[in-house]
């Protein structure tokens, strides 16, 4: 969680960001791992695309990470979603011809709402240090939107549950 969307998460989380990082050091999420971090209002997955911040995003690592997703999703109690773009920014990715084909691949099937997060990628963020969580928000999957002009109300804070990492 050294830069961008992971940053900004980190910092609005404090709680989620702490105990990540306990599960990282004790080698308890990795790749492949999804770890479901629940507050009163709002739950978030937590889902690696890289094995360091600095490293660039891997489209197998997605590629696995979504892969778990449609396994365990059910089992998570997950009834929507929304994604931002996976890799996409800070880990160098290309949308169109890296990510969005797996992002339909595995989750235009399921039977739940899936949004995915528009962002322009290409503006630095106004206090150039964290890319807006939901600047430009949400298009249905499949959809292809401009980002919107309106932001998101700020997250809530709550207590995560480490022990819904799923390896």
């Amino acid at each position: 969680m050294g830069k961008g969307i992971a940053k900004h998460f980190a910092f609005i989380y404090p709680e989620m960001y702490a105990q990540y990082r306990s599960l990282c050091e004790r080698k308890l999420f990795d790749i492949r791992c999804l770890w479901l971090y629940k507050t009163p209002h709002k739950w978030i997955l937590n889902f690696l695309t890289k094995k360091h911040w600095r490293n660039p995003s891997n489209v197998e690592h997605i590629d696995a990470g979504l892969k778990k997703f449609v396994e365990t999703y059910a089992q998570k109690q997950i009834t929507s979603i929304s994604f931002p773009l996976l890799g996409c920014g800070n880990g160098g990715l290309n949308w169109e011809t890296e990510v969005q084909p797996l992002i339909e691949r595995y989750l235009k099937p399921l039977p739940i709402d899936i949004f995915i997060h528009v962002v322009d990628l290409l503006t630095p963020p106004e206090d150039g240090r964290f890319l807006p969580a939901t600047r430009g928000l949400v298009a249905p999957l499949g959809s292809v939107a401009p980002p919107g002009a309106t932001d998101s109300p700020a997250p809530d804070r709550g207590t995560g549950d480490p022990g819904q990492s799923s390896p």
